[in-house]
């Protein structure tokens, strides 16, 4: 009953932002939402109190997200500029979780230097999520628009590898340059080729179906749906970025959705209708779920006695600031 609740006042907390948003529309709705997951995170009962599950955000929200994404990039311009994008998505990010590794380690002296380089590989990705929801009401050029939208795609993979190497760091205190880039290869390419194809063989499965005259147009959608969660946790078991995987496990997709003649315009329709839907209740959620989590962190750092909160603030714009003008330079 306390989960049911919890979904029912997210869903009235899209709903309210789409409203707010619809009158200030000069306001990100991203900034929107995480205001109002703010005002829920205080209201005076109980089954409001978000109990956050990393693996499942990952699986249940981040998945499908990036494999959408994946389904509507441009895969012209992706190929096309894949030369800025790799650098931003690996170069760049892998640049700043060092950068900033040593930033913050500078800053906060106690906090152990692969501590420091875990921290920094949370926040050097930019998210594609976020991105979108800034930029909407932006006029950007098409081709900064596109480095931008693929670098915040791919990029979570260098910092997901970047910290997770890290924290084996910080668990073991061994590290090795050779079996950091080693592992870091393994998952990146991992993913990639591990999501195309399971990608593929799904895209098959729903056109044999069809071959087989099995096409009730909900078992061809509800195979699109659970797709994304399937290949995400088997990237995952095989230590590949499941990221990555669900990049390219979307781009896959999205070239057989271009090729409307595979499917019929009935099938077209629902699929359109059920993902727009499934994605802009998800894209919602993460903002919702931020701002509702936000008063928890912030009511554990403040009762801590050894940390004063306007030393803390202080630190992360530092880091942020810094992190942006690496990021700019």
């Amino acid at each position: 009953m306390d989960s049911l609740v919890l979904f029912i006042l997210m869903v009235a907390g899209v709903l309210l932002s789409a409203i707010v948003s619809k009158y200030i529309p000069q306001i990100p709705l991203a900034l929107i939402q995480i205001m109002i997951g703010l005002l829920l995170a205080i209201v005076p009962i109980e089954q409001t109190t978000i109990h956050f599950e990393p693996e499942l955000f990952m699986i249940g929200i981040i998945a499908p997200l990036v494999f959408y994404e994946g389904q509507n990039i441009s895969r012209k311009e992706l190929w096309k500029l894949r030369g800025p994008i790799l650098l931003l998505a690996f170069g760049l990010v892998l640049l700043l979780v060092v950068a900033g590794g040593f930033l913050i380690h500078w800053l906060i002296p106690n906090l152990p230097l692969p501590v420091s380089f875990a921290l920094s590989a949370i926040v050097s990705p930019t998210d594609t999520v976020a991105l979108k929801s800034i930029v909407k009401n932006i006029k950007l050029p098409d081709n900064i628009m596109a480095v931008l939208e693929g670098e915040s795609l791919i990029n979570d993979a260098a910092g997901l590898v970047s910290f997770k190497v890290a924290l084996g760091v910080v668990l073991t205190g061994y590290f090795s340059v050779k079996e950091a880039s080693f592992e870091f290869l393994i998952a990146a390419f991992g993913g990639i080729i591990f999501g195309g194809i399971v990608g593929f063989l799904f895209v098959k499965l729903r056109l044999q179906l069809r071959k087989m005259r099995l096409e009730q147009t909900e078992l061809l959608v509800l195979i699109q749906l659970i797709t994304p969660f399937t290949i995400f946790i088997a990237a995952e078991r095989l230590e590949f970025s499941g990221v990555l995987a669900m990049v390219a496990a979307g781009v896959v997709h999205g070239v057989e959705h271009d090729h409307l003649q595979a499917t019929t315009t009935k099938i077209q329709m629902v699929s359109n209708n059920v993902w727009g839907t499934v994605v802009y209740f998800l894209n919602s959620l993460v903002f919702l779920l931020l701002g509702a989590t936000l008063p928890s962190v912030v009511a554990k750092i403040w009762s801590k006695e050894n940390f004063l909160v306007e030393e803390l603030l202080g630190l992360a714009l530092i880091i942020s600031l810094f992190l942006m003008a690496v990021r700019f330079i």
